[in-house]
């Protein structure tokens, strides 16, 4: 399993691309997770990486390199993905 506790940052994904952008990160040892945008993130449904924000220029970096970018990048004062499912009851 992912470790999730380190992960700030959502990169919003259009969702053709966030799983080859999600295994992309992974196989540069990026710790990374896939899961639903929050609402108050993003309005409509969408899909983001949660990455933690030191390994931000890494991951934008390596997202360009394959020729995939976010279509938006937000920074939590919190994390994103334990408040997904401490919201959800997961």
């Amino acid at each position: 399993l992912v470790e999730t506790a380190c992960l700030d940052t959502l990169l919003l994904m259009p969702q053709g691309t966030a799983l080859p952008s999600l295994e992309a990160l992974r196989e540069a040892g990026i710790t990374a997770k896939l899961f639903p945008t929050p609402p108050h993130s993003f309005p409509g449904c969408s899909i983001s990486i949660a990455v933690s924000s030191g390994n931000l220029e890494c991951c934008l970096e390596l997202l360009e390199q394959i020729g995939l970018e976010p279509l938006s990048i937000v920074h939590c004062s919190s994390n994103p993905v334990r408040e997904f499912y401490e919201d959800t009851g997961n």
